[in-house]
């Protein structure tokens, strides 16, 4: 799936959406930073991106990863009653604006996708080195 490069306005539910959450706010995001191996936690081309509700609680984010020629997006998640359209849209206004940016829904995953501006492309491959 791909998005061409473009920066959607910024929704007001994430207008706290930041890029590497502050200290204190990572400790919020928990048992989910411990899916990723520490390599990745400090990789500068790994960049975390997270979206509080007023209350400081955490609505949505995701993991966005700078190759050079695209940003790749994974791991897109929203809490509770969170619309998934607004975690989306929050992502989108946070990702480089001047590359496309590539991820891998599918299945329930790939409405909200669609819905945010992306193409379906095809499916996913995986090339194994033997």
């Amino acid at each position: 799936m791909d998005h061409p490069p473009r920066r959607p306005p910024r929704p007001p539910d994430l207008r706290r959406l930041a890029p590497r959450p502050h200290p204190r706010r990572t400790r919020r995001l928990g048992a989910r930073l411990e899916r990723f191996r520490p390599e990745l936690l400090a990789d500068p081309a790994t960049t975390i991106v997270a979206g509080y509700a007023d209350d400081g609680r955490i609505i949505g984010g995701a993991v966005l990863s700078d190759s050079g020629a695209v940003t790749g997006l994974s791991n897109l998640f929203a809490t509770g009653d969170t619309d998934p359209s607004v975690t989306w849209a929050g992502v989108l206004a946070a990702a480089p604006a001047d590359r496309p940016l590539v991820g891998y829904e599918s299945g329930d995953d790939l409405p909200p996708a669609l819905a945010a501006g992306f193409t379906a492309t095809g499916p996913l491959r995986v090339w194994l080195s033997a």
